[in-house]
């Protein structure tokens, strides 16, 4: 069978552990009885470190207990969760234990436990069907719609409440668990609650009638009457198979064995017989997956946010022989056509509109059962613990000030819970806004004793992600409430768009800037450099030294970047799909200067080791500090001048310079005639500069701030208020000649914890005019990046004095003079294209038509000899 090849990593597992999300929820958690909110701030972090205890489940939530920890890492068990919601005396603090400890509900996660039905009625298995493999459950009654719908009916998920337990599961009745693509209607009491097939052996049996299945008199139970004749022949016997799972050490297998067991009472009530196959994980694999043989199995399945995992019931995704995603054998064209449609959307809306209708399919005829996505609770210390029950210490080690204090600031992320990115910015104690410094500590608790590695490009373990994922950051975030929307991050802004390519058509890309005023922890500038190489680079360099790409590559579809400047770039993909920019949201950025080096001189055991880069270099909020296996992983906030050394072997002290471009609670940007465009056209003055502040905090901040204009000149606000509603905001007008920067700068005044300056500058270029339709002339609209012939010469690292950076040509920037240098490099790249080897990040595609020819070659020959602004073709304006 030729499968269609759609391009799609799909975010799936078959469900072997439960840990990520969503079902929006509120936060931030407030431990002092105030009603939570939906707030989350972006700077930090509040806290100065970040102490992980390394203990066990059952340790850490007895540590919790004992005022030794702040937070947990792992839903509660049901014994614990009673434990800590009950007002029973704690004996370590001889308090109510809810009264100094909150559970919190993170939602639902994007797990399907769903029953599946075997749709296939053909002979033989396979696609197409081959004789040499006979069907085990042919002539198959669950390919009738009647009997799967009257199976959907018998199905209670009231009964869950005993089987897993209130508040640790969520009812499913469609196959989407993500909230934010779910069919609005299919539920009850919606307006398609017919579809979600409401408890009731009368309706089924109803159903049963109807479809072929009556009760055989003599024998008390129903049979298949295929021929209509009502009397039950040798061949017309009627018995499902029933694999369930037994496995004594996994709790999802007890909860999905229990609801199998009760499905195959009521199964019985209605008078059809069940084979109940009690089989291991393994044979449960063999059985079901692979040989197909049943009708009825409680599947369990890990999503991602996105629902492009309607693919998986489409007949490309069955085959035989082994295992295969559709081993329901689901064969519905339309809802094939619908979920191919939801994968290849360019829009939001249409992916929303092709979503619900397939579900709408699925549903109305009963391809399976949707019955739960697991959720749960993680538990937090009301008051910041000092590790010690909050009780002060003579002498002051500098944690009395906050011990006893109610903890705020705590995210709780839908569906992963209170532990996370967000939190571990946010959080602080009461009264306290921010730490001194040195003292200011969050003690939280992981379920193992040890890390595998702290090595980006190997590392796959949840634990060692949940360290490394503070290090390092992407260039998007998700919304922690609402996790089908992006946040710009280490990217201030992007746009999604079409671009054509030579061979593929019509395909997306991305448009992307980066903030510039990103370093990493060494204090090296964080540009497109580092982008390119972790998204082309790094996997080409890996494969060469014979080192499998990380864990979280998943760039098959990236063709190439296209550079335009050190912070604007283009991501160009094979394919046509909104859908690929949310792996932004899961692909860190690692600083090309550290890692490739390592990775063209490191022996192989030393890339795959523990940590290849001891010092840890990334941009995020967080730097490691300390390692000790068994015993805790000790970060420090990335502060202004901080210098840090891990105690890793090799490690060298680091210094921080800017500290984590979130540091302060404001941020600044500056848009040229309403673009974020870091390079303007020469030919268009005078231009208008818009320069807002932005108040990331929740309270007014007042603060002194200076921007020094585009012509070098300074002007002064004392005392501005920056509110949290409408932000502050001021315009320049004037020209922008040549290499120019403009910088705003904000002294925080108020609150004291906050005090510092905070600087920001944005650079601008002049850029050099281009043929337009065949005619020489000027381009008047707003060009957002440098679009001319003057493409080589000189480079970001010596623009900004930072001569020493290693791959600095790289990064070419106009020298404002066309040469040889400038027709040599357009002439390398002839005839190149995204994915073509001399593509280069397409700096010879002068015209930005995605590809370089002669109309290239020769727009930048007509210019050959221009130098500065003094060429009698373009006069000084």
């Amino acid at each position: 069978m030729k499968r269609r090849n759609i391009g799609i990593i799909l975010a799936i597992s078959l469900l072997l552990m439960l840990t990520f999300n969503i079902q929006p929820i509120k936060s931030w958690t407030y431990n002092d009885g105030t009603s939570d909110d939906t707030k989350f701030q972006k700077f930090g972090p509040r806290a100065d470190r970040l102490l992980i205890k390394l203990e066990n489940e059952t340790a850490e939530w007895y540590a919790l207990a004992n005022g030794e920890i702040d937070i947990t890492d792992w839903p509660l068990s049901k014994e614990y969760y009673d434990l800590f919601t009950s007002n029973t005396a704690n004996p370590a603090t001889g308090l109510p234990y809810n009264e100094t400890i909150n559970t919190v509900f993170y939602g639902s996660e994007l797990s399907l436990i769903i029953l599946d039905i075997n749709n296939n009625n053909n002979e033989h298995l396979g696609n197409p069907p081959d004789p040499s493999y006979p069907n085990p459950v042919y002539p198959n009654p669950t390919s009738v719609k009647e009997m799967r719908q009257a199976i959907a009916h018998l199905v209670d998920r009231s009964q869950l409440d005993t089987i897993i337990g209130e508040g640790f599961y969520e009812p499913l009745y469609t196959i989407v668990p993500h909230q934010g693509y779910r069919h609005p209607d299919i539920r009850p009491e919606g307006a398609l609650e017919n579809i979600t097939y409401p408890y009731g052996r009368a309706a089924a049996e109803t159903l049963l009638d109807a479809g072929g299945f009556p009760v055989n008199s003599t024998t008390g139970w129903r049979f298949w009457d295929r021929n209509n004749d009502s009397i039950e022949q040798p061949d017309e016997y009627l018995e499902l198979k029933f694999p369930m799972r037994t496995d004594p050490m996994r709790t999802d297998d007890e909860r999905r064995s229990a609801f199998a067991n009760f499905l195959a009472d009521e199964l019985d009530t209605v008078q059809i017989r069940v084979n109940r196959m009690w089989l291991h994980p393994v044979d449960i694999y063999q059985h079901v997956m692979s040989e197909k043989n049943f009708h009825l199995y409680i599947g369990g399945w890990q999503f991602g946010v996105d629902p492009d995992h309607l693919i998986l019931w489409c007949w490309d995704y069955y085959w035989h022989p082994g295992f295969c995603y559709n081993y329901a054998g689901v064969k519905d064209e339309e809802f094939c056509e619908t979920a191919i449609r939801t994968i290849e959307a360019k829009t939001q809306e249409e992916a929303l509109k092709n979503a619900t209708l397939a579900q709408l399919i699925f549903a109305e005829n009963a391809y399976g059962v949707p019955l739960w996505s697991y959720a749960g609770s993680k538990a937090i210390s009301r008051y910041y613990t000092g590790g010690n029950t909050w009780q002060p210490i003579t002498p002051d080690d500098g944690e009395n000030q906050y011990r006893g204090q109610y903890w705020e600031g705590a995210v709780d992320v839908s569906g992963v819970g209170i532990d996370n990115f967000w939190s571990f910015l946010n959080m602080h104690p009461q009264g306290h806004i921010r730490g001194d410094g040195e003292n200011m500590t969050i003690r939280w608790g992981f379920k193992t004793p040890e890390l595998t590695m702290l090595n980006p490009v190997s590392a796959e373990w949840f634990w060692d992600w949940n360290v490394l994922s503070l290090i390092y950051e992407p260039l998007i975030q998700r919304n922690p409430y609402n996790l089908a929307e992006f946040i710009p991050w280490l990217a201030e802004d992007f746009q999604i768009s079409t671009y054509t390519h030579p061979l593929n058509g019509e395909c997306t890309k991305i448009r992307l800037k980066l903030r510039p005023d990103i370093t990493w922890h060494d204090g090296t500038p964080l540009t497109t450099a580092d982008v390119y190489f972790t998204w082309v680079e790094l996997e080409q360099l890996l494969r060469e030294q014979g080192i499998p790409p990380p864990p979280w590559w998943h760039w098959e579809e990236i063709l190439d970047i296209k550079l335009y400047d050190a912070y604007n770039f283009e991501l160009l993909f094979s394919q046509q799909s909104m859908w690929l920019w949310g792996r932004a949201s899961s692909t860190i950025i690692l600083p090309k200067h550290i890692w490739k080096p390592l990775i063209e001189t490191a022996p192989g055991d030393v890339m795959s080791g523990f940590a290849p880069d001891p010092n840890l270099i990334g941009s995020g909020p967080w730097r490691l500090e300390e390692y000790v296996e068994g015993s805790h992983v000790l970060l420090v906030a990335n502060r202004p001048d901080d210098t840090v050394q891990t105690n890793l072997p090799g490690s060298t002290p680091v210094t921080s310079p800017k500290g984590y471009y979130r540091h302060h609670p404001i941020i600044a940007e500056a848009m040229v005639n309403g673009t974020r465009s870091a390079k303007i056209d020469y030919y268009t003055q005078p231009y208008r500069v818009d320069y807002k502040v932005y108040n990331l905090y929740d309270q007014p901040i007042t603060g002194d701030i200076s921007i020094t204009y585009p012509n070098e000149t300074t002007i002064e606000f004392r005392d501005t208020v920056i509110t949290t509603e409408a932000n502050w905001t001021h315009s320049w007008i004037g020209e922008i000649t040549l290499f120019r920067t403009t910088s705003v700068e904000v002294n925080v005044t108020l609150p004291t914890e906050f005090e510092g300056v905070y600087s920001w500058t944005h650079a601008f270029y002049g850029t050099i005019i281009t043929y337009k339709d065949g005619w020489f002339g000027l381009y008047k609209d707003i060009i957002p990046y440098f679009d001319g012939p003057d493409i080589a010469g000189s480079n970001l690292y010596d623009d900004l004095g930072l001569t020493e950076y290693p791959y600095k040509f790289q990064l070419p920037t106009p020298d404002f003079k066309i040469d040889m240098k400038d027709i040599a490099q357009v002439a390398r790249a002839f005839g190149a294209y995204p994915g073509h080897p001399r593509w280069y990040m397409g700096i010879g595609d002068i015209n930005n038509d995605y590809i370089v020819d002669m109309k290239d070659i020769g727009n930048t020959a007509r210019k050959f000899g221009w130098i500065g602004w003094t060429h009698p073709f373009f006069p000084r304006t």
